[in-house]
């Protein structure tokens, strides 16, 4: 019998520390302070770096990711994801994998959710996790570091990594939030991908103008940054090098979840980046694949043949 080696070149390598059973329910005229019956429930394995991998398999690269489980939520979201066969590297930790609860409401189209913070993790599994990704990102094409970190983990777990695979010259997509977030551009990813409010975050500052935006991206990769796509719901994508700036605006579609766009256009994104290194196309490959995932209900379950489609309609236009 051959034996599959642990890394194959041609894969995406995912860190994904704090996945999630995501129990989502769908409550018609939902509001705070009633009592519901939920019109259907179900749950789903979840999580920014689970959605990113689940949207790559559809689009058909390889990839695999690296997570922390543990407890019975960790066996289950081992279970999920076998059966969807996602190729994972896993740190057990003592600690139970957390549960998260979404709220869609078909009738308003407002999503509530709530995430739990996730187990505490010891300083020896930090030493395991930190010894794993030494091993994870060799020959890899590119890391995307996503999502949040379970509680005991410092926050410049992320930065740490970043400068790892710049010894390596791995190429990182760096897509977080909050202090992890802004201590991780001290080290200059190759890629960031904030929303309007992450962006706001690491600057102190509110931006109420595309123009702001352009001259703030563009400031971020004058100081290192390759790429910087700064996530605009639906207005689109702005995306700046470089090169330039540009916005690409998706068609005008019937929303069911928004939930896990913004890791399809990740995945989109680096797909297309790992064929042809052309940002334009690998923007366009992005938003298409963001713009396919809200016409799910479950997060990265979008439809390969709704990202083609989308493709050939996005509007992409240079700012000047």
């Amino acid at each position: 019998m051959k034996t599959r080696k642990f890394n194959s070149y041609d894969k995406i390598g995912i860190v994904g520390m704090n996945p999630t059973i995501d129990k989502v329910y769908e409550i018609e005229n939902f509001s705070a302070g009633h009592v519901f019956r939920p019109h259907t429930e179900y749950s789903v394995s979840g999580g920014k770096g689970v959605n990113i991998a689940r949207t790559l398999k559809i689009l058909g690269k390889k990839n695999q990711l690296l997570l922390l489980l543990g407890g019975t939520t960790g066996k289950k979201i081992k279970e999920d994801l076998k059966r969807e066969s996602l190729k994972t590297h896993i740190v057990k930790i003592a600690g139970s994998s957390r549960v998260c609860t979404l709220v869609l409401d078909p009738i308003t189209h407002k999503q509530t959710v709530i995430n739990e913070i996730g187990p505490k993790v010891s300083f020896n599994e930090i030493k395991k996790v930190k010894t794993a990704f030494n091993e994870f990102i060799k020959n890899k094409q590119i890391i995307i570091l996503s999502g949040t970190t379970p509680a005991g983990i410092k926050n410049d777990i992320y930065a740490e990594f970043i400068r790892i695979c710049h010894r390596q010259r791995i190429p990182v997509i760096l897509d977080t939030s909050g202090e992890k977030f802004k201590v991780g551009l001290s080290k200059k990813p190759f890629m960031i991908k904030p929303n309007l409010t992450e962006l706001e975050y690491i600057l102190d500052r509110r931006l109420t103008s595309l123009e702001q935006i352009k001259k703030v991206s563009r400031n971020l990769v004058r100081s290192g940054i390759e790429i910087v796509a700064v996530s605009l719901g639906e207005k689109g994508v702005l995306l700046t090098s470089r090169n330039g700036s540009w916005r690409a605006v998706p068609p005008r579609v019937k929303v069911v979840n928004s939930v896990g766009s913004g890791d399809a256009f990740v995945a989109g994104f680096a797909y297309a980046w790992t064929k042809e290194k052309d940002p334009i196309k690998a923007l366009r490959l992005g938003v298409s694949a963001g713009t396919a995932n809200t016409l799910t209900v479950k997060p990265g379950h979008c439809d390969k043949k709704d990202i083609e489609r989308f493709y050939k309609q996005i509007k992409i236009e240079k700012i000047n």
